[in-house]
């Protein structure tokens, strides 16, 4: 099972990787955008991290898959959280802290 979703998911984010190449080499499109956004979230959820504890086996090949898969999603949480601690307040309200 754990092969079938490392397969399914590696396939779903080559065609986010496909999304993203034709998005910048074509004329922008806000469906490929949200399509390659969206692939990039459904293979991070569906691949079996060895961060979370599904993944026992030690192998470099699925290591080196699971940094490059998770690392779209990793920038964007980042990103995320950059911002949302710009906004946060030290009192706990709304406030800007530059």
């Amino acid at each position: 099972m754990i092969a079938l979703r490392e397969c399914l998911s590696t396939l779903i984010f080559i065609v986010g990787i496909f999304a993203t190449v034709s998005l910048i080499s074509e004329s922008f499109s806000w469906g490929l955008l949200l399509g390659a956004m969206f692939c990039f979230v459904i293979a991070y959820l569906m691949w079996p991290s060895k961060k979370r504890g599904q993944r026992e086996t030690e192998h470099w090949f699925l290591d080196i898959a699971e940094f490059v898969i998770e690392l779209p999603v990793e920038i964007m949480l980042r990103i995320l959280r950059f911002i949302g601690q710009l906004f946060k307040s030290k009192d706990g309200g709304f406030d800007l802290d530059l």
